[in-house]
């Protein structure tokens, strides 16, 4: 992604020509080589942690299709 700010200070994200980003594919990597080499590492999410972030995210209407508008905290 490339990030683009207006002068406005309006942060947008677009799609880069070149999308790809050598930590998050390191980190995908080592990931798909863990779960290949310790299947029984992955284990479900426990029934409190999914209730809890389904509480958290009550009621929020996402579109991944949507732009991003203002200020971006990360």
């Amino acid at each position: 992604m490339d990030r683009v700010v207006d002068e406005g200070d309006t942060m947008s994200l677009r799609r880069a020509e070149n999308d790809t980003d050598p930590v998050v594919d390191a980190l995908l990597t080592f990931l798909a080589r863990d779960m290949a080499d310790n299947p029984l590492h992955i284990t479900v999410i426990p029934a409190g942690l999914a209730a809890r972030m389904a509480a958290f995210t009550a009621g929020i209407a996402v579109d991944l299709d949507d732009d991003i508008d203002g200020t971006v905290i990360l």
